[in-house]
């Protein structure tokens, strides 16, 4: 099953990237296109976030755009301006993977469908159809984002251009770098990104009306808002450019800026689709009188896949660092605790929270109220049964809940992300916590503990639900435990 699995994605992947490059050619371009979609498919379209794909997660993207009088204004030879009269339709194609926690890796091919141009006198565009343009990209996130993520990224352009008088003979490859913030805010995500992009320019080309192109300044400005109950997310986007040198006869001294509109549909939890469209906001260089896009992204978790296996040796997501505290519990507390809610037990009482269950050693000191997070229990979709592969980990749940102290009572919450509608995520997520309830109490390990199995649907989210990783974080299974002897006051501790 996992073979058949992870092929059908290659599979999926590979016919996206040989489709493109069985229709098209190589050509002369350059690298100032402005529409540049993120190859993460996280947050927004072509402005960077601070988040970062989790490890193990890929995401392959297509979006196409088409513009309108794109190509650069020229100057004929008494220094009139010439507007450009053209369109052109761009296929971007991109690719990127979580290598580490905080850090992933992008790929971008960029591919021009069509041009036409209709001008009087000579001008800057495009030699033909094909691929003009291969980027690559790192990010590497500082500051988680808790309101407030801080990030960096790098990118690489790579022309592939023949005789290009923007860039110059031999020329090398672009270097951009940016800083990246971003804040958080309810449904509201405001990010900012300021950069400087340097080129490796090449020799003149003799006879070219052009010069070769000098570094840039580049800024942009996003806004966002999800829409829960319409698995939309609204989009805002302002970027722009100023070249640091003045190039004869074209308008290189303006500032390029553009704004772009659009709604992201989240169809799945690993797919979702792009439209929308732009303006200029400033005539420089490469913006259109205005722009249409239309864009999908789709995205697997490569590291765990899902698969028939019966006894796994580890929890199959990686552990993450937990920072907790606990002030302790007086034994008099032990009687009232027992009749106080669950809810207000996590409101009320700074608790341990445990994002695993132990392989083997349950002798240590326990306190009086846990949360046990399963983090990566997948069920499939639509359906509350639990996968086999899931069975030494339930039965090593069981056997850590009936070890010492004695427990009192439990309760199996089962939360889902926000995709469909509220009342269908309860009723998934109750016959989820039904289903882990039964399981544990039929090891006959804690058959005489009281337990509650709760399904609290979307309600309760511990990350994004606007980007497929976080709706996969928030499909979780949480288990609180109530024990009858307090155990020591605990200082600040770190687990892994």
């Amino acid at each position: 099953m996992k073979n058949s699995y992870l092929k059908m994605k290659i599979k999926l992947t590979l016919a996206l990237l040989f489709l493109q490059i069985s229709v098209f050619a190589n050509f002369v371009g350059n690298d100032t296109q402005n529409f540049n979609p993120i190859p993460s498919g996280l947050d927004f379209v072509t402005v960077h976030s601070s988040e970062t794909l989790l490890q193990g997660f890929f995401n392959s993207g297509i979006f196409i755009n088409y513009g309108k009088n794109s190509l650069p204004n020229t100057q004929d030879e008494y220094g009139k301006t010439v507007s450009s009269k053209d369109s052109t339709t761009f296929t971007d194609l991109s690719f990127a993977y979580g290598i580490i926690e905080d850090l992933d890796f992008g790929l971008s091919l960029s591919y021009l469908n069509t041009q036409e141009t209709n001008r009087d006198v000579p001008g800057a565009q495009f030699a033909g159809t094909g691929l003009n343009e291969i980027r690559l990209l790192g990010k590497y996130r500082w500051q988680k984002r808790d309101p407030t993520g801080i990030a960096l990224v790098t990118s690489m352009n790579f022309n592939q251009s023949l005789n290009n008088p923007f860039a110059g003979t031999d020329s090398g490859p672009t270097l951009n770098i940016e800083g990246i913030v971003d804040h958080k805010l309810g449904n509201f995500l405001l990010a900012g990104n300021l950069g400087y992009r340097m080129r490796s320019q090449g020799k003149p080309i003799s006879g070219a009306l052009f010069q070769t192109l000098p570094n840039q300044v580049i800024t942009s400005l996003a806004a966002s808002y999800y829409l829960n109950s319409a698995d939309l997310k609204l989009i805002a986007e302002l970027f722009a450019a100023k070249s640091t040198e003045t190039v004869p006869f074209i308008d290189s001294e303006k500032i390029s800026s553009e704004f772009l509109f659009g709604v992201k549909y989240d169809a799945h939890t690993y797919a979702s689709f792009h439209f929308g469209a732009g303006t200029q906001v400033s005539d420089g260089l490469f913006t259109p009188d205005w722009r249409i896009y239309t864009g999908l992204n789709m995205s697997f978790d490569i590291l765990h896949i899902p698969t028939s296996r019966s006894s796994p040796s580890k929890d199959s997501r990686p552990i993450q660092k937990t920072t907790y505290t606990y002030q302790g519990y007086q034994p008099r507390d032990i009687v009232a605790l027992k009749e106080i809610p669950f809810d207000t037990l996590a409101k009320n009482h700074e608790f341990y929270l445990g994002t695993t269950v132990p392989e083997t050693d349950f002798s240590g000191i326990k306190p009086p109220f846990e949360i046990i997070r399963l983090d990566n229990f997948d069920f499939d979709f639509g359906s509350s049964k639990i996968r086999p592969e899931y069975y030494p980990l339930l039965n090593r749940l069981a056997a850590y809940i009936g070890s010492n102290p004695p427990v009192i009572k439990i309760r199996v919450e089962g939360h889902t992300d926000s995709l469909g509608s509220e009342e269908r995520n309860r009723k998934r997520s109750q016959s989820r916590a039904d289903a882990v309830t039964d399981f544990i109490k039929n090891t006959g390990l804690i058959s005489h503990v009281v337990t509650e199995p709760v399904g609290m649907g979307a309600s309760r989210p511990i990350a994004d639900n606007s980007n497929f990783q976080g709706r996969q974080q928030n499909r979780r299974v949480e288990i609180r435990i109530l024990r009858q002897i307090p155990a020591p006051p605990f200082e600040k501790i770190e687990t892994e």
